[in-house]
């Protein structure tokens, strides 16, 4: 049985340094399902919001819960600015 690892948070902005190491927690969490904490999220920048929808259609694709939690609005209005409302749809999915 695979244990899922704790929610990842995200920076309140999100630098290229910190989308590493999102890279870095996808990598870890290939095999589980995740939660992705935007509580603190200011500004989501373009590469942030790449690497949230390549690992959403992942996980989706390998029958893995995806989700985003505790959504600020900053967070949801970067979202449906870049079109992204599909991931809003998943929030809370995996709690």
């Amino acid at each position: 049985m695979t244990t899922n690892p704790p929610p990842y948070h995200l920076a309140a902005v999100m630098t290229p340094e910190d989308c590493e190491k999102l890279h870095g927690y996808l990598n870890a969490a290939y095999e589980s399902a995740i939660m992705i904490n935007c509580g603190a999220v200011t500004r989501l920048p373009g590469l942030a919001a790449q690497l949230l929808v390549m690992a959403h259609k992942s996980w989706q694709q390998r029958g893995f819960d995806f989700a985003l939690s505790d959504i600020s609005p900053a967070c949801a209005d970067s979202l449906e600015t870049l079109g992204l409302q599909q991931l809003l749809a998943q929030k809370g999915a995996a709690e």
